[in-house]
């Protein structure tokens, strides 16, 4: 666990090091542009995503029913993948494998190491 850890840590200093405000607002824009032509509200794509990965539904408030929408797990894959070949497959380069640890949705998770990305939609 702790090389685990020890290693998202690096990835995170590849992010930082690598992405620029440019690049972050290139990329941004992009998954943006995405979540926007989709209709979809963010965290309603996202949750969607997350279902079908077989997330449990730790994360939603007891008793909400979480049955996602069709087509919002798709609208997030999209979205992510336009963030990703802004980010990954032009300069600056970064890994896929840092790309993981970029956060599109701005929650906090502890001590968890992740590279947060300011929303700016709607």
């Amino acid at each position: 666990m702790a090389e685990q850890y020890a290693r998202e840590r690096e990835l995170v200093a590849e992010l930082r090091s690598k992405i620029t405000q440019v690049d972050g607002n290139r990329a941004l824009a992009a998954f943006n542009a995405v979540i926007e032509a989709s209709g979809f509200d963010v965290f309603a794509a996202s949750g969607a995503q997350f279902r079908l990965e077989a997330w449990d539904d730790a994360g939603f408030h007891d008793g909400e029913e979480h049955d996602p929408p069709e087509g919002a797990a798709e609208a997030w894959r999209n979205a992510i993948e336009a963030a990703r070949v802004e980010l990954c497959d032009k300069a600056p380069f970064v890994s896929s494998e840092a790309f993981g640890l970029v956060d599109f949705l701005g929650i906090d998770r502890g001590d968890l190491p992740t590279f947060p990305m300011v929303r700016r939609v709607g």
